[in-house]
């Protein structure tokens, strides 16, 4: 029945098809970074290639390295530690790069930034410093293959390790941590793009995978036996994945109107969908503009991230009473007077209209926000 295995490492020799397994990779990233770039409405098909290519195209990637960690000429633990801190360096140099071509454009654009521009940008500043994608985890998993390697683990502990962090991964990923590398590790935090916790057993059962087939006499025989099984496999995966609760999409009529005489003037809402987990808050302008929709949006986050949020000093009461007070003043009568004249005669037909409460017009001004929250 196995004759296509040998007691000997007999297949040692360069493995084409995990060659080919790299451009494959290639092109499924280039595909999802070209998808992320367009801002139009997905449709199925769209929403099908992004699901495809966003899962198949990392995983290639970890199965190759882990396939070529048992092959590698340089397969040693001194070996596996070198590559896994140069990747580790390259990702934290590609996150200085990035934030220095946000910045180096700044003192030219300041003029034309808003508050929320500026805060925005202030924002983005850190978490892109601190950014984790492939450079990191790739590093962190050549230095647990170190570690293994090391320790002249078993085959066997390869798989069983994968297994076990497969089956913990969901119960471990995002809980509240202490500890800043943990954070990096487990993906506690916002500026972890996607965590080596879920990738790591990709590299364990490819290189108990490579193992296995070091051994193996007859190619053909091989994968001709394990094609069904791996289609099998991939047919239920799939389906599993499309078949997750949640919606296929957002509601077409998310934009709604607000009424002023009587309704509510905001909407706040959870969406489960394929693609994530959103947080959709729309105001009346109102109650809420840009910048404390800004300022309410990172409290949000803080509060994800289980730090304390600052108490508000000014609240929007204290401002109300200040503008009634204001409005009974000298200065601006004069600036009301001021305006009037500019703005007089102005056509305002271009304005938008809302929906008509008891025969009246009601202008509605909405200010949405979307957060993806998992």
């Amino acid at each position: 029945m196995l004759n296509w295995y040998d007691n000997k490492e007999v297949n040692t020799g360069r493995q084409r098809e995990y060659d080919y397994l790299k451009g494959i990779f290639m092109i499924l990233i280039y595909i999802i970074h070209a998808y992320q770039s367009t801002f139009s409405t997905p449709d199925v098909i769209q929403q099908v290639i992004y699901i495809f290519n966003s899962m198949s195209g990392a995983a290639i990637f970890i199965f190759v390295m882990g396939f070529g960690s048992v092959y590698s000429r340089n397969a040693t633990p001194l070996g596996f530690v070198k590559s896994g801190v140069r990747l580790v360096i390259y990702q934290y140099l590609n996150n200085i790069a990035y934030v220095a071509a946000l910045l180096l454009p700044f003192r030219f654009i300041i003029g034309t930034l808003s508050e929320v521009g500026r805060n925005t940008l202030k924002m983005l500043i850190p978490i892109y410093l601190q950014y984790t994608n492939i450079f990191f985890i790739s590093g962190i998993i050549y230095l647990v293959l170190a570690l293994l390697k090391k320790l002249n683990a078993h085959t066997i502990i390869y798989v069983s390790l994968g297994a076990v962090v497969s089956l913990a991964a969901p119960f471990i990923y995002g809980l509240p941590v202490l500890g800043y590398i943990v954070k990096l590790l487990i993906g506690e935090d916002i500026f972890v793009s996607f965590t080596p916790l879920y990738i790591l057993p990709y590299a364990l059962f490819s290189a108990a995978f490579a193992r296995l087939f070091r051994r193996v006499n007859d190619k053909r025989k091989f994968y001709t036996m394990i094609t069904p099984i791996c289609a099998v496999t991939a047919v239920i995966w799939w389906v599993m994945i499309f078949l997750k609760n949640g919606t296929d999409s957002l509601p077409d009529n998310l934009v709604q109107p607000f009424e002023l005489s009587g309704g509510s003037l905001y909407r706040i809402s959870i969406y489960k969908t394929k693609d994530g987990n959103y947080l959709y808050m729309e105001f009346h302008h109102i109650i809420c503009d840009g910048t404390s929709a800004a300022i309410l949006v990172e409290d949000i986050n803080s509060a994800y991230r289980g730090e304390c949020i600052e108490a508000e000093g000014y609240t929007g009461f204290e401002a109300a009473l200040d503008e009634e007070k204001t409005r009974s003043t000298e200065v601006y009568k004069k600036a009301k007077q001021y305006y009037d004249k500019i703005f007089d005669g102005v056509d305002s037909d271009f304005l938008p209209l809302g929906d008509a409460v008891d025969d009246t017009e009601v202008r509605t001004v909405p200010v949405c926000l979307f957060c993806c929250i998992g």
